[in-house]
């Protein structure tokens, strides 16, 4: 009966001890894209996305900035934050090393982001007023051109019933380059392909964060996880780089997407 209990307890412990290095360490997803546009210049464009980041009392501000120094080090020209850079118990007392923290990032065209669902649960102007003081361009419902190459769209979370369609957004950009739609529900992605978005990035699902939730959750969205191509559109969803409640990943791992465009 000890044996039992004590082969109980060990297993229990590998699971937990594994689990939280499959969060705290994150893995690196390597994308290679082929985009049918017209040639912008580029030898190469590198940008990295990171997701659901829930800056909070799970994720603070020294493990996010551990993780920054490991994005940096990817040289990306642009970094994309796919929604939920703050989690809802972020405590806005906080905000000022929230900013020294991320003004770490340090691409050399800029870093975007647009908001989850989890900004909708705190306030909207503060979130915006911190990102804006980190040196991060917030998306909302907008699209603008970096270096006259490349497009970036944001569109705003799902939680805003009011927010703009794709086609508005994009409207009198030109779609001759490359485009790259911010989503951070992995909704819509008929109006992506309809649109010829090049490259849709979403998160918000954490593929699930703990077996079997994630095999749950892709019977329940059309993409739940991981990469697939619909006509001239490339998908990417993201497991995520931080977490909510526990500090555990079974059966997933975060995330950090650095994608290359040729």
């Amino acid at each position: 009966m000890l044996f039992l209990i004590g082969a109980g307890y060990l297993f229990y412990t590998i699971i937990v001890v594994n689990g939280f290095k499959r969060f705290a360490n994150p893995e690196v997803v390597e994308l290679s894209l082929d985009i049918n546009k017209e040639d912008n210049g580029y030898k190469r464009f590198i940008c990295v996305a990171v997701s659901d980041i829930h800056l909070g009392n799970v994720v603070t501000n020294k493990r996010l900035s551990d993780w920054i120094i490991l994005i940096n080090n990817l040289n990306p020209d642009i970094i994309l934050l796919v929604g939920d850079i703050f989690d809802r118990n972020f405590d806005q007392k906080n905000a000022q090393e929230a900013i020294e923290t991320l003004r770490q990032f340090s691409p050399g065209l800029g870093t975007y982001a647009v908001l989850g669902n989890h900004e909708y649960y705190l306030d909207i102007e503060k979130v915006s007023d911190c990102m804006d003081a980190s040196g991060i361009v917030l998306l909302r419902d907008q699209a603008l051109v970096v270096d006259d190459k490349i497009i970036i769209a944001g569109r705003d979370d799902a939680t805003n019933l009011n927010r703009l369609s794709i086609d508005s957004i994009i409207a009198g950009f030109n779609t001759n380059l490359p485009v790259i739609l911010l989503n951070h529900q992995p909704s819509d992605l008929h109006g992506s392909v309809r649109y010829k978005i090049d490259l849709h990035l979403s998160g918000h699902l954490h593929d699930g964060q703990i077996f079997p939730y994630n095999i749950i959750l892709s019977k329940l969205w059309d993409l739940s996880y991981g990469y697939r191509k619909t006509g001239d559109t490339n998908f990417y969803v993201s497991s995520g780089l931080g977490l909510r409640i526990l500090p555990l990943r079974i059966g997933t791992h975060s995330e950090i997407v650095r994608i290359q465009f040729k």
